[in-house]
């Protein structure tokens, strides 16, 4: 049986310090990572360059509910296909996120996992009910929840 914790940081960082078996986003249909935690997974783990953000499968709405999982550097990068479009009301497709959930519990049971707040900055959803399905879906998995908290520039507290 795994765990379910929540911390503030960076998840992108933790990652690099290979905190986690995997890190995981969600995405949109479009292979566009241009905003929110999806630049920062492009720039330091190529989560761009994945198989699924070719250009064949771009607007595939078949895509949707689908994990592209690559290891980089002893971290496993995961892109959650949860919503068919960019960020706005309501992007978040919340049967495709469990549809992610239950093919990564499947997978990786037993591993551990860092998560941003899946689907509820740009993509729009409830946090409430986003983290129920962390909890019923990832049951199997160590799940940390990394919500961000900049690190604090001392230099500027003089």
């Amino acid at each position: 049986m795994g765990s379910y914790t929540e911390i503030k940081g960076d998840l992108i960082k933790l990652g690099l310090e290979k905190k986690f078996d995997m890190i995981a986003h969600g995405c949109n249909c479009h292979c566009i990572m241009g905003a929110g935690i999806a630049p920062l997974f492009a720039k330091h783990f190529g989560a761009d360059k994945f198989p699924l953000e070719s250009s064949e499968y771009r607007g595939a709405i078949n895509k949707l509910g689908m994990i592209d999982v690559k290891n980089v550097d002893g971290v496993y990068v995961v892109n959650c296909y949860t919503q068919y479009d960019t960020g706005g009301r309501q992007a978040l497709d919340y049967e495709a996120l469990v549809l992610c959930f239950r093919k990564l519990n499947k997978r990786y049971k037993g591993k551990s996992i860092g998560l941003p707040q899946i689907g509820c900055g740009l993509g729009g959803g409830s946090w409430p009910m986003v983290c129920k399905m962390i909890q019923s879906e990832l049951k199997d998995m160590d799940v940390t929840v990394v919500i961000f908290s900049p690190l604090r520039d001392e230099t500027s507290l003089m």
